[in-house]
């Protein structure tokens, strides 16, 4: 293989010569690095929709839609919970539990904050109390305004 030093071309070996300017490389690189390193708010309540709004446009639609309605708050300076207060469906969890989606929505959120972030997701359970049948029974006497007492 022939290769000159600041040369355009150069000759692979079976003798064709092939097109390898150095300059483009670089230039596309810089443009392709450009683009991943948007401007964000270090503030979650800013940053965090606008990266679900960057995982529909960059076609991952799926983590789009598990994401809507969520919000963002930095729990700590390396972590940021991701709050669901309609809590996770089993298909979301499994989406989103994902190494590989795990890995793109840290990445998100680490440049969005300017350093390495980890990412948690935090489920709203409600707090409702269970009500027993007995007490279910005390508050419909109750409120039918008839006498209850339970003999044990």
């Amino acid at each position: 293989m022939y290769n000159q030093l600041g040369s355009t071309a150069i000759t692979n070996t079976i003798g064709q010569k092939t097109s390898n300017n150095v300059n483009q490389a670089v230039s596309s690189r810089t443009k392709r690095t450009s683009l991943n390193t948007k401007k964000f708010s270090k503030n979650p309540d800013e940053y965090w929709p606008q990266i679900v709004n960057d995982l529909k446009q960059s076609g991952k639609i799926v983590l789009y839609t598990n994401l809507i309605g969520t919000t963002a708050k930095e729990i700590n300076d390396m972590t940021v919970g991701i709050e669901f207060p309609n809590g996770m469906t089993s298909f979301g969890k499994a989406v989103l539990e994902k190494q590989e989606n795990i890995r793109e929505i840290s990445n998100l959120v680490s440049m969005a904050c300017g350093k390495e972030m980890q990412i948690k997701y935090l489920t709203q359970v409600s707090s409702k109390p269970q009500i027993t049948r007995e007490e279910d029974l005390q508050n419909f006497a109750k409120e039918s305004d008839i006498p209850f007492n339970i003999i044990e």
